[in-house]
C-alpha cells in the first residue's frame, strides 16, 4: 500500500509563533519520519531551500514568523520499506497578525 501523508492543522497562531501539527502518515511500512518544510509561496516545492531544519515530530512549533507574513507549510512523510515510499502532505496556510489570529488550509 502507497504511503499516504497525513492532514497538517493549527493550534494556536500568536503575532511570532504558530502551533502546527500533522496526522500521523499512513500505509507503507511503519516506522515513518517526517520532515516539515515552510515558504511564503504557495503551491511551493519542499526542497533543501525551505526545509525547517530539525523539524522531523509529528508537532512543533514555529517560533520564526513574522506578524503580517502568510506562510505555507507541507510535511514529507517517509516510510522505513526496503525501497522507501514518500508522500507530500497537502499545504497549510498560516497568516500571524497583530490581532492574534487567522489561519486557513
Amino acid at each position: 500500500m502507497a504511503t499516504t501523508a497525513g492532514l497538517i492543522t493549527v493550534g494556536t497562531v500568536l503575532n511570532t509563533s504558530a502551533s502546527l501539527v500533522s496526522a500521523p502518515a499512513t500505509g507503507g511500512a511503519t516506522p515513518y519520519t517526517y520532515q516539515w518544510y515552510r515558504s511564503v509561496s504557495s503551491g511551493f516545492t519542499p526542497g533543501g531551500g525551505n526545509i525547517l531544519s530539525g523539524k522531523t515530530a509529528l508537532s512543533f512549533v514555529d517560533d520564526t514568523i513574522v506578524p503580517g507574513v502568510q506562510y505555507y507549510y507541507k510535511v514529507i512523510s517517509t516510510d522505513a520499506s526496503t525501497t522507501p515510499q514518500t508522500a507530500t502532505s497537502a499545504q497549510l496556510s498560516v497568516l500571524a497578525s497583530t490581532n492574534n489570529q487567522s489561519m486557513n488550509q
